[in-house]
């Protein structure tokens, strides 16, 4: 079903443009896509703000990454830029710059908000007079359903420090020596089948024990169970060889409930992990976060996944992924994630 809201002001439509970010952003460039002559909200994206702007090199590379990430999904023919920075005259290159790449496109800049942000408020001194604007059908996920329940912003990501026990690593190692599954075995192999059964039962429990996550950790660290519980928590079916494409492609409906689920769980047992047994885990949230189109979130954990492991592969596969762009399951309207 289609949810309808009105945006009366241009205080309401920055305010959707924030909700649609997922938190208040801060030394960001945020930018919002219309479709259907400015009556339909699209895609949303969020950039930090580059460090250095004063190559020409540099800021129009930065231009063109906007507008061709933006587009992935489909053209546009407006876009919404609000620039949150305590230097607006330094980074007001930046929207020239978007501006003149959109317009290259063919897309109109509809409006920019210069945000300087103060403690919770955003302070934006040109919306001292109010001006009409059109009904906005929501077409981007949840954007309609997050607003009318004034959902609060998602919790920045950061890696929890670890207060437990100092044998939790042996444990995680010890319980690790026991898996044998391999990349080619199938989804009926004994790990794989013990995996599935513990993941489920702790997405139902009030706790999680150490132990119980000290095994969990265990079966993350170990690289095909790991993919193996990740695909499982899509509901991709039995073939891990053809589900994995078929997710990459956006053409599989993921069951996003249980990704929800499965991702409580994994932060959880990382709370109760060693910043030494933490690189799959923190890959695992990676994955999540990209497929679900939290392109910083994803990229923040990634981070933190070669921070502990160099090299990581996964999370090298990822930030390439978040790099080329939103990932095809958060611009289809079939597949994308709803936050519940």
């Amino acid at each position: 079903m289609t949810k309808r809201i009105t945006v009366r002001t241009h205080a309401d439509l920055l305010a959707l443009m924030e909700l649609a970010s997922g938190r208040r952003p801060t030394d960001s460039l945020l930018v919002q896509g219309m479709t259907g002559h400015g009556t339909e909200l699209g895609p949303s994206l969020r950039l930090d703000l580059p460090q250095h702007v004063e190559d020409e090199n540099t800021v129009r590379a930065f231009a063109l990454f906007v507008v061709d990430t933006i587009t992935t999904g489909g053209p546009l023919d407006r876009l919404m830029v609000a620039l949150y920075s305590g230097d607006v005259d330094r980074y007001g290159v930046l929207t020239d710059a978007v501006t003149e790449a959109a317009n290259a496109e063919g897309i109109d800049l509809f409006r920019l908000f210069h945000c300087a942000p103060a403690a919770w408020r955003t302070v934006v001194p040109e919306l001292d007079v109010w001006a009409m604007w059109s009904e906005v059908t929501h077409s981007a996920a949840g954007i309609a359903a997050r607003a009318e329940h004034g959902m609060a912003e998602r919790p920045a990501v950061t890696a929890p420090a670890y207060t437990g026990s100092a044998l939790q690593g042996a444990k995680i190692d010890r319980a690790a020596r026991a898996y044998t599954v391999t990349a080619t075995d199938g989804r009926r192999h004994r790990d794989t089948l013990a995996a599935r059964r513990l993941i489920t039962a702790l997405m139902e429990a009030e706790t999680i024990e150490p132990d119980d996550a000290a095994t969990v950790a265990a079966m993350v660290g170990h690289r095909p169970l790991r993919d193996w519980i990740m695909f499982d928590a899509y509901g991709l079916g039995d073939d891990l060889t053809a589900g994995w494409p078929l997710l990459a492609s956006g053409r599989v409906v993921p069951d996003w409930k249980r990704v929800d689920a499965v991702e409580g769980v994994i932060w959880t047992v990382l709370t109760m992990t060693p910043p030494s047994h933490r690189a799959d885990l923190f890959a695992v949230l990676a994955m999540f976060a990209w497929t679900k189109g939290m392109g910083t979130d994803a990229d923040t954990w990634a981070d933190l996944a070669e921070q502990a492991d160099p090299g990581h592969v996964l999370a090298g596969l990822i930030r390439q992924g978040i790099r080329a762009g939103v990932h095809p399951l958060a611009t289809n309207r079939r597949t994308a994630y709803r936050r519940s």
